[in-house]
């Protein structure tokens, strides 16, 4: 398995090394999310509290991931709601990164507008 910067991680699938950079900023950006819970595709669970030590705690989170087996993130607020995060390469919205829309979503507007 190839590591870069302490991440386990090898350039398959959906998760690649500048998605878990992005979610290393996102985490580090948003000081309200409190836990973070890894879902891996053999259904194993992993909780990582981001309430002490809130470097030390992403960067612990980021090297013990096996991102490469990663199936869900959900993320906990501090007012308590949970939301999905996402490590796929695509846009949400349904815009892929040039603007275009993904498959189908144009047909359907047109289908829409008639």
């Amino acid at each position: 398995m190839e590591t870069c910067r302490g991440f386990k991680l090898k350039p398959k699938g959906l998760v690649f090394l500048s998605n878990v950079d992005n979610f290393k900023k996102f985490l580090e950006g948003n000081a309200e999310i409190v836990e973070v819970q890894v879902e891996y595709l053999n259904g194993d669970k992993k909780d990582y509290s981001l309430d002490d030590s809130r470097e030390e705690a992403i960067e612990s989170l980021l090297t013990d991931v096996d991102w490469e087996q990663v199936d869900e993130i959900e993320l906990e607020y501090s007012n308590g709601s949970k939301t999905e995060y996402s490590l796929s390469e695509e846009v949400e919205y349904g815009e892929e990164e040039d603007g275009e829309e993904e498959d189908g979503e144009e047909e359907e507007e047109e289908e829409e507008e008639n």
